[in-house]
């Protein structure tokens, strides 16, 4: 069988679109390394604590750093990985950096949803206490409230394969169903 170059994908989209379900099915399916930008934060949280949004703005950039330096070398090694994350545009030179001289295959999933099942969904999200309180979620609310209503999630420009995830009826079903779709993309698990 030849060598295949690893392959990164990135699941993507805006908060409450199921990136963190999804890429949990697909750690679990493909047995791939997981580097997810929240786990990471709130470890960062853990060890140094946090207090308010602009703290969680900086812990958020710091985590960026730790999961796109963590990806390149797993890449480097030729070890196929999962990054999940809300990757905006800005996020556009990491992923140049993290891509430069690597052969990799690239593929990207877009989480989407409607607006006001985001909004529904991030709100009940910040109102259960489930998540760790270092990301001021009803701080944050105001902020992105009107990219949330939006619904609009967008791929990372960085080639590859984009597929979307229709996360409107986030259930086990439809996560396991996407899943198989994307092994019979050509995705391989790790023995």
């Amino acid at each position: 069988m030849p060598n295949r170059p690893a392959t990164l994908l990135v699941i993507t989209g805006l908060p409450c679109t199921g990136k963190s379900a999804l890429a949990s099915e697909l750690e679990r399916t493909l047995r791939w390394p997981l580097l997810s930008k929240d786990e990471v934060k709130e470890q960062l949280f853990a060890t140094l604590g946090w207090s308010d949004r602009e703290w969680s703005r900086k812990m958020s950039e710091a985590s960026y750093g730790l999961v796109f330096a963590t990806a390149r070398k797993l890449l480097m090694s030729g070890t196929s990985c999962i990054l999940e994350g809300n990757f905006r545009r800005t996020r556009q030179q990491d992923f140049e950096n993290l891509v430069r001289n690597v052969d990799i295959r690239l593929m990207q999933v877009v989480c989407k949803a409607p607006g006001d099942v985001i909004v529904q969904r991030f709100l009940a999200r910040a109102q259960s206490g489930a998540r760790h309180p270092g990301h001021v979620d009803m701080e944050s609310f105001a902020e992105l409230e009107n990219e949330l209503r939006s619904g609009m999630s967008v791929p990372v420009a960085i080639g590859g394969t984009v597929m979307e995830f229709d996360a409107t009826e986030l259930s086990t079903g439809s996560l396991v169903t996407f899943a198989k779709e994307l092994l019979s993309s050509g995705l391989t698990p790790n023995p």
